[in-house]
């Protein structure tokens, strides 16, 4: 789908990249590369969706789709923080690019608790200067959000 609408972007008339369209990739971990084919066209926008189960942070859409193995560390965080070092704190070589990772919460409860606490070892990440983290789905009661670190939004 990221493919197809990056053609179909940019193969309609007055369409130039870079004058503020944003490409959005949505479910992004059901691409045969999650994370990778949208970084390699530049995305601004990536989506996951996350579920807690037991202390892991998995991805899927649906509970059903969840596998082991497949969490947001592996398939995420730790690409970008290879993406963020070799840029040497930027997300892309390009310094006026930027990406948001756009975490959509399935799950409630402690799930922002352990996201953090995720987040919080990735210390690259959480500093890099053209890197969000954006929240969706099941956010915390919005009396929380003040207690929540700058680089996470909502």
């Amino acid at each position: 789908y990221l493919l197809i609408r990056a053609c179909i972007l940019l193969l309609t008339p007055g369409f130039v990249l870079g004058q503020g369209t944003a490409i959005f990739a949505h479910n992004d971990y059901l691409k045969t590369e999650p994370l990778h084919a949208a970084y390699r066209l530049q995305v601004e926008f990536v989506e996951v969706d996350i579920f807690l189960v037991g202390d892991q942070l998995l991805v899927g859409h649906t509970q059903q789709e969840l596998k082991p193995g497949r969490t947001l560390d592996s398939l995420y965080l730790i690409p970008l923080q290879l993406y963020v070092n070799q840029h040497h704190g930027n997300i892309y070589a390009d310094t006026t690019q930027s990406l948001a990772l756009v975490i959509d919460l399935k799950t409630g409860g402690n799930t922002v608790t352990v996201l953090l606490e995720t987040l919080h070892k990735f210390k690259d990440l959480v500093n890099a200067r053209n890197l969000r983290f954006i929240l969706s789905g099941s956010v915390p009661d919005r009396s929380r959000w003040s207690t929540f670190p700058d680089y996470l939004h909502i």
